[in-house]
């Protein structure tokens, strides 16, 4: 029988501490068990986690729902299965380039309204602090399940003339350019690994603590006066980022040549999720 040996890494703390349990085990049966391995009893696993028993069920239940282990009464908990990579395939591109691509995506709006930018929007804006913005909060779907969730803040005169528009079947950026005929420019784009917190959990539907896509994206028009910034949370189960650095036909830039350094970016702020 295979030993699972409790991490000495810190928990991920403040989620509870099944669902602590629950991704160090999810760890060791991707990582040290095979099809057909048993897991240690309830028994010793609550000994070696410090918890009841009570608390370890709860920690295998979603083990068992994502179909990774199978629970019997009397024979314990038993390796099932491997993810399937090649069943599940991830989307790659920005929402305008799913919706060009005729992807079947689908938008439901959950916020729209006028409020104080938080500083960190402020800043991308270039406003005053605590100068009102239109936010508009939309969660994507692709395929019928959730794929992303997207704050957008647009300065008070361009955002009510989004606001008139339909914001479930396109993006606000092919609103903005195609629409309203800005002359966007995408002058910023910061991508980072996020963990879901509860907000997010419940609106993609995954687990709190599972990872998190979260893409920063800043347009300008004209005068390059900031228009648009979005935050966008996306499923890394369903989504990755890919870019191409090399051209084919085109020459490598020599290194020596300057690029135009991005704004400073600010500490992020959790008030825009």
């Amino acid at each position: 029988m295979s030993t699972l040996r409790p991490s000495r890494r810190s928990y991920f703390h403040p989620y509870p501490k099944y669902l602590q349990i629950s991704d160090l085990l999810r760890r060791r049966v991707l990582t040290e068990l095979g099809v057909g391995e048993r897991l240690p009893t309830e028994v010793e696993l609550s000994r070696a986690y410090g918890v009841s028993r009570e608390t370890l069920r709860q920690a295998l239940q979603p083990l068992a729902e994502e179909g990774l282990i199978t629970r019997t009464r009397g024979l314990g908990s038993v390796v099932a299965a491997r993810p399937s990579e090649a069943g599940k395939p991830k989307l790659t591109g920005m929402t305008e380039d799913l919706v060009a691509l005729g992807l079947r995506t689908s938008t439901k709006t959950l916020r729209q309204d006028i409020q104080a930018a938080d500083p960190e929007a402020a800043h991308y804006l270039n406003l005053p602090p605590s100068q009102q913005v239109v936010r508009i909060d939309r969660l994507r779907y692709f395929e019928g399940a959730e794929l992303s969730l997207h704050s957008a803040f647009l300065p008070i005169d361009v955002g009510a003339k989004v606001l008139q528009r339909d914001l479930d079947h396109t993006s606000i950026v092919i609103i903005l350019r195609k629409h309203l005929g800005y002359a966007l420019e995408e002058d910023q784009q910061i991508v980072e690994a996020d963990a879901a917190d509860v907000t997010l959990a419940e609106a993609l539907h995954v687990r709190i603590g599972a990872p998190i896509l979260l893409v920063r994206r800043l347009y300008i028009t004209r005068g390059e006066r900031p228009i648009a910034y979005f935050k966008s949370w996306f499923n890394a189960d369903r989504y990755h980022y890919t870019v191409k650095l090399r051209q084919p036909g085109i020459k490598a830039r020599s290194s020596t040549q300057t690029k135009k350094q991005p704004r400073r970016k600010p500490p992020a702020s959790r008030e825009g999720a």
